[in-house]
């Protein structure tokens, strides 16, 4: 394992100008914040772990265990604190974000963008049909007139009666038998039923919404919509977060200390310095 030793330092230098109807004034930026000095070992003010890399995500994102991080010269990190981040989006390209949540990220209070569930919406032209079929995550829903069998769904007289039925089989259980939908709720409108995923996050985005239905369809095969909480990089966007006296601890509960997510496939920087 190598030795490190360096400063972190973060500076802005412009000038500010703003105008009146007959002056202009001007103020010169020139801010430094006091440098950091790291000196190698594991105590206040020292790292002896030293990761850096340009990433290239594919556009599902990626999962870091920090307690075994390969570095690029083939040495495993087993980081216990990390002192230092630093994250550049090298995206210049609109609505290209990274989001990044993990478990040590949460000490920091890196919690900025709250979780958003997944939707979908079923929306009818006209009435269900019996023995026409909706599924909805690992359930497989049938329309009959008369139920009598588990995941069975009344069809009403018109389709604001179907679409509350279907609300209410999601919600609390089918009319023909069966439990709620332990992966989504519902609700209706007169011509729609409203699906939200029960939990908050990306997960949501893979529940299955399909049908069988000639006057009744979904905008997408699954739910879509749904997002991790974390803190948002915008485009040609950087994070810098340190901690050089206490560190945020690596539990390593879970394999998912840093996970970096985003909806396209670009490059990133990301910068780690801690103890091991």
């Amino acid at each position: 394992m190598g030795t490190f030793a360096g400063t972190a330092t973060f500076g802005l230098v412009g000038s500010y100008t703003k105008a009146s109807d007959l002056s202009t004034l001007s103020e010169i930026i020139n801010y430094t914040n006091s440098p950091t000095s790291y000196t190698n070992g594991t105590g206040n003010n020292q790292v002896n772990g030293f990761f850096s890399d340009t990433r290239t995500l594919a556009a599902t994102g990626e999962t870091f265990d920090l307690n075994a991080i390969t570095d690029k010269y083939g040495d495993i990190l087993n980081f216990t604190k990390v002192k230092l981040l630093y994250i550049k989006n090298k995206s210049l390209t609109t609505l290209q974000t990274l989001t990044l949540t993990g478990d040590f990220l949460s000490q920091a209070g890196v919690g900025e963008a709250t979780a958003i569930k997944a939707t979908g919406t079923l929306t009818y032209t006209g009435n269900a049909v019996a023995a026409e079929t909706v599924t909805v995550g690992t359930r497989v829903y049938t329309w009959r007139a008369a139920p009598t069998l588990t995941d069975e769904i009344t069809v009403g007289a018109t389709t604001a009666a179907s679409a509350a039925n279907f609300a209410t089989a999601i919600n609390n259980g089918p009319q023909g038998g069966g439990a709620a939908n332990t992966q989504v709720t519902a609700t209706s409108t007169t011509t729609t039923n409203v699906l939200t995923a029960i939990t908050a996050g990306t997960a949501g985005n893979a529940i299955a919404t399909t049908e069988t239905m000639t006057a009744a369809s979904f905008g997408g095969t699954t739910l879509s919509g749904g997002s991790a909480g974390g803190k948002i990089i915008g485009p040609g966007g950087t994070y810098f977060l340190d901690n050089p006296i206490n560190g945020y601890t690596v539990t390593n509960a879970t394999a998912d200390e840093l996970t970096i997510t985003n909806a396209a496939s670009f490059d990133y920087d990301l910068i780690i310095l801690g103890t091991v």
